[in-house]
């Protein structure tokens, strides 16, 4: 992947999320020379379709875990509310 200053990552970070973080830092400082109208908006683009087909794996290995933990973490949470719900219907009921 082209990212500023030139440097070029290999397939064989496809899969590091380490590797994913620091070309997105990159991208990010590209992104911001953007805004201010110092680079070049066609390597932008390139620059973040390169990000995307890189990284693309570890990144949907990232998404998948947490959209697991976010699911455990509401399974829990369902758990507490059904427990609340039971206790305040046997305060009702007496």
């Amino acid at each position: 992947m082209t990212v500023p200053g030139g440097a070029t990552t290999g397939e064989d970070l496809k899969a590091s999320p380490g590797s994913a973080q620091a070309d997105l830092e990159r991208l990010g400082e590209l992104l911001q020379s953007a805004g201010r109208g110092d680079a070049d908006l066609a390597a932008v683009k390139r620059s973040v379709e390169s990000y995307w087909q890189v990284h693309e794996p570890a990144l949907q290995v990232a998404a998948s875990a947490l959209t697991e933990q976010v699911r455990l973490q509401a399974i829990a949470e369902l758990g507490k509310v059904r427990e609340q719900l039971a206790a305040a219907r046997k305060l009702r009921e007496g």
